[in-house]
């Protein structure tokens, strides 16, 4: 028999539960819902020797207030899991599983990344960086009982909005991004968002320029749709689902991104009347750390 608790209950009640699963993600993004009432939770845990829980997540379609559940999401929330040693639990119904089209991917980050922390593959040292709420991890299997954990950064939406430029002026924007790892190609992802909920706009030939190399998308995206590069050549057009629609080869390679500060220029063409805006959001990954399996450990115990 399990007892579950969704809020921290009176002494009295301390010997007939089982764990303690309080923090909701109702009305607020993944990475807000009350976020620090989660984390000052699991300290409380902690002290009072009771299984570390994070709450509840949900996995989302797009809607008015928020977009579809991303894969960079949902590693958010299994390495804080990780750090602290906890579970939580994630919720979805059975439309969101039939609509969205990345969810066999995100169940299979909720696998591999399930199955380091229950085998004791983080050390210590590892753990005290993963809680850090700020941090973004990726974690890819390496091997049976092995994996590779990369640090991530994801920069805050960066966006250019056509009724912030002068009569003449070419839609674009100019934009500042620090990469804190060694030199990468540029990996992005852009998001066209709808102006007024005008559906029938649209973006033509998005361009993405930095460290001397345009890279060119002769290609148009209508609203909501988003245009991912993984740091090659190609991207990949998804729905406002994640489901894929096509894919399309840039103009040239991806820019490097150096390590440290540089300026990283966009350009489009907007289409429609209120026209769109667009949102970019640059990632880079640092080298990856080795994670381990050690046998015979029981990561369910108290951390």
């Amino acid at each position: 028999m399990i007892n579950d608790a969704s809020i921290v209950v009176p002494n009295y009640l301390w010997h007939i539960f089982t764990r303690f699963n309080w923090g909701e993600p109702w009305g607020a993004a993944t990475r807000e819902g009350q976020l620090e009432w989660r984390l000052s939770n699991q300290r409380y845990f902690a002290r009072n020797f009771i299984p570390p829980m994070l709450g509840w997540f949900l996995v989302r379609s797009a809607s008015e207030r928020f977009e579809a559940t991303a894969p960079d999401e949902i590693e958010w929330v299994l390495s804080k899991a990780a750090g602290f040693g906890a579970g939580f639990a994630l919720v979805a119904d059975t439309a969101v599983l039939r609509r969205n089209g990345n969810i066999e991917p995100l169940l299979a980050s909720v696998r591999e990344w399930e199955k380091a922390r229950r085998a004791g593959a983080f050390t210590a040292e590892q753990r005290k960086r993963l809680r850090e709420p700020k941090g973004d991890w990726h974690l890819e299997p390496a091997g049976e009982g092995r994996w590779k954990l990369y640090p991530v950064h994801i920069s805050k939406p960066l966006v250019c909005h056509p009724a912030e430029l002068q009569p003449g002026q070419p839609g674009g924007a100019d934009w500042v991004y620090f990469n804190s790892y060694a030199e990468q190609p540029l990996k992005f992802t852009l998001r066209v968002v709808p102006s007024y909920g005008n559906e029938d706009a649209s973006v033509k030939r998005p361009t993405l320029y930095t460290n001397g190399v345009y890279m060119t998308f002769d290609t148009e995206l209508k609203p909501n749709q988003y245009l991912v590069c993984e740091g090659g050549r190609t991207g990949s057009i998804y729905d406002q689902n994640w489901n894929m629609l096509q894919t399309v080869q840039a103009s040239a390679d991806a820019p490097i991104l150096r390590s440290g500060g540089q300026p990283v220029s966009f350009s489009c063409k907007f289409e429609g009347d209120p026209k769109p805006s667009v949102s970019v959001k640059i990632s880079a990954w640092g080298d990856p750390e080795t994670v381990e399996a050690m046998t015979g450990n029981l990561e369910d115990s108290v951390q």
